[in-house]
């Protein structure tokens, strides 16, 4: 799996109400996750946020079935998890 997360601007916010979230910005995504969730957790959330970007969520308008497509399924997420250890750019997380 080659992760494309150039277009991720990834910030860590503390007190964040919900885990994690994604809006379309001026060159790409903005992620926020939520600074006191667990290194695993936040993992996770980053996944989560890569996956409403590669499904095109944006341009959806059930938030049901978008929801449902962006909710992983265990290998997936493991091979996210590897792919992000191996990429040659620290993603911070």
């Amino acid at each position: 799996m080659k992760l494309d997360l150039d277009d991720l601007y990834i910030r860590i916010i503390p007190n964040l109400k919900v885990n994690e979230m994604i809006a379309p910005c001026e060159n790409g995504y903005s992620v926020y996750i939520k600074e006191e969730l667990p290194e695993e957790k936040k993992i996770e959330a980053l996944y989560h946020a890569y996956m409403h970007k590669i499904s095109n969520d944006f341009e959806k308008c059930d938030i049901q079935d978008i929801e449902s497509n962006a909710h992983y399924k265990l290998e997936s997420l493991t091979e996210f998890r590897k792919a992000l250890l191996e990429t040659r750019e620290p993603y911070e997380c």
